[in-house]
C-alpha cells in the first residue's frame, strides 16, 4: 500500500488531535511537525515521540518527501500558510477557517484554480461522525419526508468568566466574528451536510455579554499572574434565523458562555412525517420522533447501518465512538481521496472543501451584516 508522508504545522491542542488521527491512518506516515515555538516543539517532540521537527515553516515546505501538510495554526495565519502550502505543490488539510475573511478565502480559491492537482480539505469534523452520516442518509433518502425545519445550537462554557482568556477573543487573531465563526460554522456545515442544501438567507442578532475581560499578564518582579482589562468587540452569543435553498426554515444559536455546556452541538430536522435529532455529547445515537407511534433511539450498530454509512464506524455496538473518531474519519477520507487520484475540482468528496468553507465565510459575514442592520441578508451567487 502506498502511504502519504505528512507534515503538520502548529502543535497546540488541535495539532495534537491531528497527530493522533494521522497515526491511526493505515495510508499515511507522520513525517514531520513544525512550530515556531521551539520550547513547545521540543516538549511535544518528547511527549509525542516526534522524529522530525522544524522551527522554520519554509524549511518544511521545501522538504521533498512531504506529500500533505496540515495547517493547525491560529486563524490569522491561515491565508498565508495555506497559500504557501499550495504553491509548494503540497496537498493541504486546514483547520477552519481556511482564511479569516471571505475576501481572503476567495484568493485561496483562485490559487487552487491555478494548481488543479492540489487537493484541499478542511477539518469540519462533525459531519464525519457516523450518526451524522446516518442522519444525512435518512433525510436525503426521504425517510422523514421533505425537511421543513432545521434547528439546533452549539453551546460551550469555556469563556464564561471574565478571566477566561484565549487568542480567539482578540479580533486581530480570530477575525471579526467569534462565536459564529468559531462554532457557528461547525453547526452550519453539519446542518447543510445533513439537509443536502445550502443556507441562502439569514437574520441574526449577536450579543457581547462581557464587553470587558481580563487578560493574564505575568508580574516580572514576583512571577505571579496578574490581570489587565481589555475591551471585547466580538460576540459571546448569537441567534440566527435561516432559510435553506430546499425550502426548509432554520434556526440556531451559539454561545461560549453557557454554564455546564461543554461541547453541545445539537441538530434537529423535522420532516413531513418524522423528525431526527443528534447531539454531539451523545454522538453514537439518534433520536427519532414520530406521530402515531412511540418515539425511539437509534443506536450506532454496524450490523444495522446501511452501506452508505458503514464506512464511518469501526467498533462493535456498545463501544461509543465520538469526536476523535470523526476527526479520524475526516483525515482518513482526505488521504484516501488523494490516493485514489481524485480532484476536489472534479470529484465530490465527503470532507469539507475550501469552496464550502469560503461559503461559510460568506455566511458568517452575512450574519454580521444582518445583526448590524437588523435585516434579512440573502447570499447571491458569485
Amino acid at each position: 500500500m502506498k502511504k502519504l508522508k505528512i507534515g503538520l504545522i502548529g502543535i497546540g491542542y488541535i495539532g495534537c488531535a491531528h497527530v493522533t488521527a494521522i497515526r491511526r491512518c493505515p495510508n499515511a506516515i507522520l513525517h514531520a511537525v513544525a512550530d515556531t515555538d521551539r520550547q513547545l516543539l521540543e516538549r511535544k517532540k518528547e511527549e509525542l515521540g516526534l522524529e522530525k521537527v522544524y522551527d522554520n515553516v519554509d524549511e518544511m515546505l521545501a522538504d521533498p518527501e512531504i506529500d500533505v501538510i496540515h495547517d493547525c495554526t491560529p486563524n490569522h495565519m491561515h491565508l498565508e500558510l495555506n497559500r504557501k502550502i499550495i504553491q509548494a505543490g503540497k496537498h493541504v488539510f486546514s483547520e477552519k477557517p481556511v482564511a479569516a475573511s471571505a475576501k481572503e478565502s476567495a484568493k485561496l480559491l483562485d490559487i487552487l484554480g491555478e494548481n488543479p492537482d492540489i487537493v484541499a480539505g478542511v477539518n469540519h469534523n462533525y459531519r464525519m461522525n457516523v450518526m451524522v452520516q446516518d442522519m444525512k442518509h435518512r433525510v436525503q433518502s426521504g425517510e422523514i419526508g421533505r425537511p421543513r425545519l432545521v434547528y439546533g445550537s452549539y453551546l460551550l462554557d469555556w469563556l464564561l468568566y471574565d478571566t477566561d482568556y484565549d487568542w480567539r477573543l482578540e479580533k486581530k487573531f480570530a477575525g471579526k466574528s467569534r462565536a459564529v465563526a468559531d462554532i457557528g460554522t461547525h453547526w452550519m456545515d453539519t446542518a447543510q451536510t445533513v439537509a443536502g442544501a445550502r443556507i441562502t438567507e439569514v437574520f441574526a442578532n449577536l450579543e457581547t455579554m462581557l464587553p470587558v475581560r481580563k487578560r493574564p499578564v505575568k508580574n516580572s518582579a514576583s512571577g505571579e499572574i496578574a490581570y489587565e482589562e481589555y475591551q471585547i468587540d466580538t460576540e459571546d452569543y448569537g441567534a440566527v434565523f435561516a432559510r435553506f435553498e430546499n425550502g426548509a426554515f432554520g434556526l440556531f444559536h451559539v454561545s461560549q458562555i453557557s454554564p455546564g455546556k461543554k461541547c453541545r452541538l445539537d441538530l434537529t430536522v423535522d420532516g413531513e412525517t418524522d423528525s431526527l435529532y443528534w447531539n454531539q455529547e451523545e454522538a453514537d445515537r439518534l433520536w427519532a420522533g414520530h406521530r402515531g407511534r412511540g418515539n425511539e433511539y437509534i443506536f450506532r450498530d454496524p450490523k444495522m447501518l446501511p452501506p452508505e454509512t458503514l464506512a464511518y464506524t469501526y467498533m462493535p455496538a456498545g463501544h461509543p465512538e465520538g469526536w476523535n473518531d470523526a476527526v479520524y474519519n475526516n483525515i482518513h477520507s482526505f488521504y484516501t481521496f488523494i490516493l485514489e487520484g481524485k480532484k476536489t475540482g472534479r470529484d465530490k468528496p465527503d470532507f469539507a472543501t475550501f469552496e464550502e468553507c469560503h461559503y461559510l465565510n460568506r455566511l458568517t459575514e452575512a450574519i454580521l451584516e444582518s445583526s448590524r442592520t437588523k435585516q434579512w441578508i440573502r447570499l447571491e451567487d458569485e
